[in-house]
Formats: C-alpha cells, sequence, structure tokens
C-alpha cells in the first residue's frame, strides 16, 4: 500500500506514556500527541496498536536494535484510523528518554480506570465460590454468600451466555441458539432441509476438509447419506463416536450397522474427479465446515464442475493475506 495512493494515511507524534504487548501478534502502546496530519493541537491520549500480522517486520524492530520502543521515547508513526484507535505501519524514533534523561527510569502511566469499573471489582463474586460451594484461597479478594449462593449461580450463567452470543445472535431466542460443539449436527440438519432427502440420496455428498469428519459422521451414521470425506490428513474418529457406534452394534447387530464414510487423503481441485476416479455428476453437493484454506478450492471446482456447494467459512488467513482488511 503506497502513501500517495492511500488518502486515509496519516501520521502521529508524541511521547510513549505507556507500553503492553498482548502475543506475538498484537501490541499496544499510548502516547500524549500534540501533532497529527502535520498540525498543531491540544495534548491528548492516543491509542496505537501495532499488528505484527500485517506488518511482521515491526516485531523486530520495536523490541531490538536501535529501533526498540520504550515508554517515555517521543515517536513519529505512519499508520491509518480505525475507529479511535490507531493502526501503525511504520514508525520512527524522533527522541530516546535514555539520552534526554540517563539515568532515569521513566514513570508509566496507564489508562485511568473508571468508577463503574472498579465498583464492578469489589462486588464481584468468586467463581469458584459460586461453581463449587467452596473457595480454597486464603485471602480470596471477592465475596462468598452462603445465603444468596443460589440466586448468584443462577446469575452467573446467564451473564457468561448473554457474554457468549454474537451480536447477530441477539435477534434469535435462547432456544434457537445451539453450543459450537453441535455446528456439524446443525449444518447437517441444515443440508437435508434445505437441499431434500430425495435429492441427496440420488448420488453422493463430498465434505471437504472435513477433519475428523464430523459432519461426514452426522450425515452417514447418524442419517443414512452416501457421503465422502476429502482430506489430506487422516481420519480418526472420537470418543463419542466410537459409543454411538458401540451402541448401535448392540441394537441392530453387525449385518445392520450403518457404514463409515469414505475417506479420500487427496486435496479437492480441479484435478481430484479424475485422481479419484469419481464423475462430478454423481456428485449431488460439496460441502465445508470450516475448511479454512481449502474453501477457494471448493467455491472454484464446484463452478467449474457445475456441481451446488455449501461452505460455512472460519479464519481470515491474516498471515498469508496482510493486507486484508474488515469492511
Amino acid at each position: 500500500m503506497s502513501k500517495e495512493l492511500d488518502s486515509t494515511w496519516t501520521t502521529v507524534r508524541g511521547q510513549i506514556v505507556h507500553m503492553r504487548k498482548v502475543s506475538r501478534k498484537i501490541m499496544f502502546m499510548d502516547i500524549v500527541s500534540s501533532t497529527e496530519d502535520g498540525g498543531v493541537g491540544q495534548p491528548r491520549r492516543l491509542a496505537l496498536i501495532l499488528k505484527f500480522w500485517r506488518e511482521p517486520q515491526l516485531r523486530e524492530r520495536c523490541t531490538k536494535g536501535e529501533d526498540k520502543l520504550h515508554a517515555g521515547d517521543v515517536v513519529s508513526c505512519t499508520g491509518t484510523w480505525d475507529g479511535e484507535e490507531f493502526d501503525v505501519e511504520d514508525y520512527s524514533v524522533v527522541e530516546k528518554w535514555s539520552n534526554v534523561s540517563p539515568g532515569v527510569a521513566f514513570t508509566p502511566e496507564p489508562p485511568e480506570i473508571s468508577k463503574s469499573e472498579e465498583t464492578t471489582t469489589t462486588v464481584e463474586v468468586c467463581k469458584y465460590f459460586i461453581n463449587t460451594g467452596r473457595c480454597d484461597a486464603v485471602h480470596c479478594r471477592f465475596t462468598h454468600d452462603e445465603e444468596s449462593i443460589k440466586e448468584e449461580r443462577r446469575k452467573f450463567v446467564t451473564d457468561r451466555m448473554e457474554r457468549r452470543l454474537l451480536v447477530h445472535e441477539s435477534t434469535f431466542g435462547r432456544e434457537q441458539i445451539e453450543s459450537a460443539a453441535k455446528r456439524a449436527e446443525v449444518f447437517a440438519r441444515w443440508i437435508v432441509d434445505t437441499y431434500g432427502e430425495e435429492y441427496l440420496r440420488q448420488g453422493q455428498i463430498l465434505d471437504v476438509a472435513g477433519g475428523r469428519g464430523d459432519l461426514g459422521f452426522e450425515l452417514t451414521v447418524k442419517l443414512g447419506y452416501t457421503c465422502t470425506i476429502v482430506d489430506p490428513r487422516p481420519a480418526k474418529l472420537k470418543r463419542w463416536q466410537h459409543k454411538l457406534l458401540k451402541k448401535k452394534k448392540k441394537g441392530v447387530g453387525e449385518e445392520d450397522m450403518p457404514s463409515l464414510p469414505t475417506h479420500l487423503q487427496e486435496h479437492f481441485d480441479t484435478e481430484f474427479f479424475s485422481r479419484a476416479g469419481i464423475q462430478a455428476d454423481e456428485v449431488k453437493l460439496v460441502i465445508g465446515l470450516h475448511p479454512d484454506e481449502a474453501t477457494e478450492s471448493i467455491v472454484d471446482t464446484s463452478l467449474r464442475c457445475n456441481v451446488p456447494f455449501a461452505v460455512i467459512p472460519c479464519c481470515v488467513f491474516s498471515a498469508i493475506f496482510p493486507r486484508k482488511l474488515s469492511s
């Protein structure tokens, strides 16, 4: 991305007053700045983000060598605004604190904690006490009220469930939301409801990048469809799947046991059908549940071979596509 072509590219300058490195992929720092876009204004505190997956060269620069960042240094950072936060693309150290005040340690200035946050922390109930009815900590700073434990437990569970809800999930009723562990079961039901039992039984379903085969297991063992898992990794049943097969074997006998999905350790691309000896018109549907990097191959190959497909994507692969921005 060139500075000339990006109209949102700007520069901020100020003294680093607080730094917080969360992981190898991201670091936060606050500066007190009085200069923005070349102008002069009142000093104000700005939140800066260094996203190392987008600008990997910054990781080594800001932690080692001549350009290592320290609290107290004056820096000039180039990047773009994302709401109230500034994404750093590049930086230069204008003035080092060690040169200005040799032998004197800079005192960091962490962000202020609001009164509402302080109040919430002081009255919080011990989560171990809520879950187990006891707390083994010698000096636990949370409350332990035995008379209200049932009510606090109900509130704790409700709050935790609400925090887990995504923004769009607030439009659904609680009975309509399933846990992530049931994603294969929910997707399998959606596939049958959408494409119909009669259509799907006319051929086979390809589960691309099926991993350990959760979705293929749902379609084949539980629902009785013909499904083939396409994944270079070997198949491996989970414990609950082994238990279910054992239970079914006791109920119906060896001869009536449902077969497991076929597993092909292959990559799914335009040459897949010829390599696997499968006719494209025999495949009624190509599916992918969080297929990661195989998502694009599913879409391209299915369109080229005129085969219906259904994909639930997940990862954005920030390291592979460092310039990909959220809308």
